[in-house]
């Protein structure tokens, strides 16, 4: 049988997801149910953990964020510094073991590294290379083709998939009209879209030990957290998201996910379970249903989540409490009504209701992140005032808050419809050297505003935005934030200075 592992590639030195991800653990054990025994390897905690400290670190990232390096490397395969930090990852990971390498990205940004390591692994070691993750579904990533040592690429759900793929490999089978599956033949790329696998199909994740112990080494409090996948779909339509699922909402049934999470709690000890996806409160009765039966089996762990506060009442809010919620992450966006109404932000209903919902929360314990965008197409000095206002008159119910610049996502309404949203883009580059434009982070420079701002004006304008949110939110939240943690762990500070650890959620779980 074909020795098989699937790789979660390291991105930027100081970015790393605060637990394992989600989709090679499911994808393990539903393999692992199939006959077929898969390894995980987390490159990415595993070289955070070696580079922990600012001095002595045992990787180099820096080459790998080299435009001239990167594209030199790829081509031709010169470059001593990024093929010396291939070769130490792949010993790190002791990849030349197995015959199938998947690489899981999460984002844009992982490209950089998976495709030096993609290449050395393919030509210098001959193995076969599968790419697959949510940023193969989100953008348009049939570039990764026209790579030579790229084999073919897994769009959607991967139970299925991958499964066709490995019986491909040991040829007993074919990949003929699989969903999910896309490859290049004399020339042409196939493709067959997103396979869907429904959740309440979905196995029980299985994660390497040995990366989340050093997730939790990495944590300020040692906190073990981990994902599940509670519900797909967001009810809300807001024009700059490309969150939007084909399949329409969907839900864990509620004995499977308190069997599962009580299986999780038992077997990895938790502290805490983060709820991914999107939303977990599409379903207001299905958010207090949970609660109440994760009370009623006596359940003890903290949890959280993205989740939009509509639909939140007092009972809920306690019944929630109660059952462990501590943390929600909540896109306010902007405090203009007029944007609200163009950008078709309804998550968080009317804006009086929401501050009294935030009130709710903080009386029963449960933290707060908003996030804020600024830059909204044709964004005036009226509604950037707006949310400033409507930041301070929250500040005291709102643990964090985070400032982004709006950039334009692949398949979000205003990229399908940009002139209904005053806004010309302009031609991105193509081939198979694109990706480099998201990589690198010039997403949002990519329009001009219909009447309004160029790319160049607007670029100066919202960082100047951001610095002044930035700067509130720091005066407002910021010191507050930070005596409170520190009378729970004195040491605090000093641990986030000398050891650059992620910031996580032990913030949350701290206060």
């Amino acid at each position: 049988m074909l020795k098989t592992v699937i790789v979660s590639p390291p991105a930027k030195e100081w970015v790393l997801c605060p637990y394992p991800l989600l989709g090679p653990s499911i994808l393990k054990s539903f393999l692992g149910s199939k006959g077929y025994k898969i390894d995980l390897v987390d490159l990415s905690v595993r070289v955070r953990n070696l580079n922990r400290y600012p001095i002595g670190k045992a990787f180099n990232l820096m080459p790998f964020w080299d435009k001239k390096l990167l594209i030199d490397f790829l081509e031709s395969g010169k470059g001593w510094k990024i093929k010396r930090e291939v070769e130490k990852m792949i010993r790190l990971g002791n990849l030349t073991h197995y015959d199938v390498i998947g690489f899981s990205l999460y984002s844009s940004i992982n490209l950089l590294i998976s495709l030096p390591l993609a290449k050395v692994l393919k030509e210098d070691y001959g193995k076969k290379i599968v790419f697959g993750g949510p940023i193969i579904t989100k953008s348009d990533c049939d570039f990764l083709l026209h790579f030579d040592f790229v084999d073919f690429l897994v769009e959607g759900d991967g139970e299925e998939p991958f499964l066709r793929l490995l019986r491909y490999f040991e040829d007993s089978g074919d990949i003929g009209g699989c969903r999910g599956i896309s490859y290049k033949k004399n020339g042409k790329i196939k493709k067959s879209g997103p396979s869907v696998f429904p959740l309440k199909k979905k196995s029980l994740p299985s994660f390497n030990m040995e990366d989340f112990e050093l997730y939790k080494k990495l944590s300020i409090g040692n906190f073990a957290v981990l994902p599940y996948l509670l519900t797909r779909g967001c009810r809300f339509k807001c024009a700059f998201c490309n969150e939007t699922e084909k399949v329409g909402f969907e839900y864990v049934p509620l004995e499977k996910a308190i069997s599962e999470i009580g299986n999780l709690v038992k077997t990895y000890r938790l502290d805490s379970i983060y709820f991914s996806h999107t939303n977990i409160n599409n379903d207001p009765d299905y958010t207090k249903d949970l609660s109440d039966l994760i009370i009623k089996n006596k359940l003890k762990f903290l949890w959280g989540g993205n989740a939009s506060i509509w639909g939140l009442d007092e009972d809920i809010i306690k019944a929630m409490s109660k059952a462990g919620c501590r943390y929600l992450f909540v896109g306010v966006e902007t405090a203009s009504e007029s944007l609200r109404k163009k950008m078709n932000i309804r998550k968080v209903g009317d804006l009086k209701e929401f501050k009294e919902t935030l009130q709710l929360l903080h009386k029963y314990g449960i933290c707060t992140h908003a996030y804020y965008i600024v830059g909204l197409p044709h964004e005036k000095y009226e509604d950037f005032e707006e949310t400033i206002h409507y930041i301070r008159e929250t500040a005291r119910y709102t643990t964090t808050a985070t400032v982004n610049i709006f950039y334009l996502k692949e398949h979000s309404p205003i990229a399908m419809s940009p002139k209904a949203f005053g806004i010309k883009i302009r031609k991105s580059p193509e081939g198979k050297y694109s990706f480099l434009e998201k990589s690198f982070a010039y997403k949002e420079d990519n329009f001009d505003e219909i009447g309004g701002l160029n790319m160049e004006d607007r670029k100066k304008r919202d960082r100047a935005k951001q610095k002044i949110l930035e700067r509130l939110i720091r005066r407002k939240m910021g010191l507050k934030l930070i005596l409170n943690i520190m009378d729970k762990d004195p040491l605090y500070p000093v641990k986030k200075k000398i050891s650059h650890r992620y910031l996580n959620y032990d913030e949350y779980l701290l206060l």
